[in-house]
């Protein structure tokens, strides 16, 4: 009897010491600390903190690139790589000493689409991140995801983050003329890139990334001792459509620059662009540039591809996807690499092939299933609604957070006398 009674102590004893020790487990870092919010209903209730490894459908995966984008001002990348079941991105926060920025899903696709500085997403789910100002750089503080469910819950993953301190671009000169001492608030800041684009033909690539407030910008020139060329916004948005040479700005205002003929390479000029307000009054910023005057690069696709109508082209493109022709592709694309770049930053940023071979690498194997419907949108511009399917036959679809997308438009449009697939093969983070 004593002996079992002396058992029964010494198991009481061993079950206290381990209870113990697991008391003194050391929290998570709160870099990476993943909360997670009972629903609205349980009122009173305190939130409950959870450790990710202790409970791994909570898991959050997020991927923060800040690989240095100098000609697309300051910003850090996001992927979302993994989300507990159920949950979705609701709301994404910056928060330092200096700053709070807030932005929804929707607010962060409609900076994708206007180039607005804060949290983007880009129209199609395929790039995302974060756009500040040159007064953030260095700024230290944390960036928090919110993710919710059908119930009301949430998830909530935080990470302390420097924003990069980056020195200023040359090519981000200031050329300010107003009729007042300038102030600092009042900076205009341009970017001005001249990456050679030979398969998109003579080109110039600029960003305008901080105006004055109040004002918008209104003209843009060319001065040179050959040529002056003087296009409103307005025209050079219909330059954007129609792919005319001169100042083009891209229907969604993502892209923008000047293309010009090769009678204008190695032309010594002058870029000027009047911003105006409400008032009438005139800011110019101008930068002396010379044009582009070398030769095709040889790292650029030696497969010209030849297409004579809107839908064989976009074909033709759809059989490069379908037999992952990297070179084939870069004949028929006609639209921007810097996403590409953005993308692979360790690759060679003129050597397109190589960017659209590691882009088809990583995105899925598919091929055309059917053509939904076409549209003449203007003169030698066209869309076109499709329908991917995967190796197996299946109908292929993209998730975006919290729907899955499985119709694609793609553009095909008259670029420098050719015909073009303005659109990449489509992307499955």
């Amino acid at each position: 009897m004593n002996n079992k009674k002396y058992g029964y102590i010494v198991s009481v004893l061993f079950v206290l010491l381990m209870t113990s020790g697991c008391a003194s487990e050391k929290e998570p870092d709160a870099s990476d600390t993943i909360h997670a919010k009972p629903s609205e209903t349980n009122q009173g209730s305190a939130t409950k903190e959870e450790d990710a490894n202790a409970n791994p459908q909570k898991e959050v995966l997020i991927i923060i690139d800040q690989t240095p984008k100098p000609t697309e001002g300051n910003s850090f990348d996001f992927v979302v790589k993994q989300v507990p079941e159920g949950f979705t991105l609701a709301e994404m926060e910056w928060n330092s000493k200096k700053r709070r920025i807030v932005n929804t899903v929707l607010e962060a696709k409609a900076h994708g689409a206007n180039g607005e500085d804060g949290f983007y997403i880009s129209g199609n789910g395929q790039f995302s991140g974060f756009i500040y100002p040159d007064t953030m750089r260095g700024d230290e503080g944390e960036v928090v995801f919110r993710f919710t469910n059908s119930k009301g819950e949430e998830v909530t993953w935080k990470k302390n983050l420097t924003l990069m301190l980056l020195e200023k671009e040359d090519n981000a000169a200031d050329g300010v003329i107003a009729d007042d001492k300038e102030e600092p608030m009042k900076e205009i800041l341009v970017i001005i890139d001249q990456t050679p684009k030979p398969i998109e033909g003579n080109s110039v690539d600029f960003v305008v990334k901080q105006v004055p407030e109040g004002f918008t910008l209104a003209e843009m020139k060319w001065n040179s001792k050959k040529h002056r060329i003087v296009n409103t916004v307005q025209t050079a948005r219909e330059h954007g459509a129609n792919g005319e040479d001169g100042f083009y700005i891209s229907g969604d205002g993502q892209f923008s620059g000047f293309i010009y003929p090769d009678t204008m390479k190695g032309e010594q000029g002058e870029v000027v662009f009047l911003f105006t307000d409400s008032k009438g009054k005139v800011i110019t910023w101008k930068k002396d540039v010379t044009l582009n005057s070398s030769a095709t690069s040889q790292k650029e696709s030696k497969k010209e591809v030849v297409t004579v109508n809107p839908q064989e082209t976009l074909e033709v493109y759809m059989q490069a996807i379908a037999s992952q022709d990297a070179e084939a592709l870069v004949g028929l694309y006609g639209g921007s690499y810097q996403g590409l770049r953005n993308l692979f930053p360790e690759t060679d940023l003129n050597d397109k092939h190589a960017l659209v071979k590691q882009y088809l690498e990583l995105g899925p194997k598919v091929s055309l299933k059917e053509i939904l419907s076409r549209t003449e949108v203007s003169k030698d511009v066209y869309t076109f609604v499709v329908v991917f399917k995967n190796e197996d036959g299946t109908r292929f679809g993209v998730r975006e957070f919290d729907k899955i997308t499985n119709t694609f438009t793609y553009t095909v449009k008259m670029v420098n006398g050719k015909l073009k697939v303005m659109e990449l093969p489509p992307y499955q983070a």
